[in-house]
C-alpha cells in the first residue's frame, strides 16, 4: 500500500512541476502586483520588463517532482545596496516559493 501511495505522489509531483513559462508568468504577476503606480498600464509595462530580466537571468534545475530557479540579480544591484546577487525559488505542485 505504501508503495502504491508513493507512486501516485511521484506522478502527480512529476505532472505539476511547473515549467519556466509558469515561473515567469509567477515573476510576471509578482512585479506587477508590487508595482503602485497608479498607472495600471505603467505597472504591466514594469512588470514586463522586470520578467523579461529575470527570464534572461533564470536558470532551472529540474529535478522532475520539483523544480529551482536560481534568478541572477546582480545587474540590479546597482539600484540599491540591499538587493542579494540571487535570488532563489522551488516549484513544486504547481505553486513557487522563495527559498531565501
Amino acid at each position: 500500500m505504501g508503495n502504491v501511495l508513493l507512486v501516485i505522489l511521484s506522478f502527480f509531483l512529476f505532472v505539476t512541476n511547473p515549467e519556466q513559462v509558469e515561473f515567469d508568468q509567477f515573476v510576471r504577476t509578482k512585479i506587477s502586483n508590487k508595482m503602485d503606480s497608479g498607472n495600471v498600464l505603467v505597472d504591466a509595462l514594469a512588470g514586463a520588463v522586470v520578467a523579461g530580466l529575470a527570464k534572461d537571468n533564470t536558470q532551472r534545475r529540474n529535478y522532475y517532482l520539483f523544480s529551482i530557479y536560481t534568478v541572477d540579480l546582480s545587474l540590479l544591484v546597482i539600484l540599491g545596496q540591499n538587493v542579494p546577487q540571487q535570488v532563489k525559488f522551488i516549484g513544486i505542485a504547481n505553486q513557487i516559493f522563495t527559498l531565501n
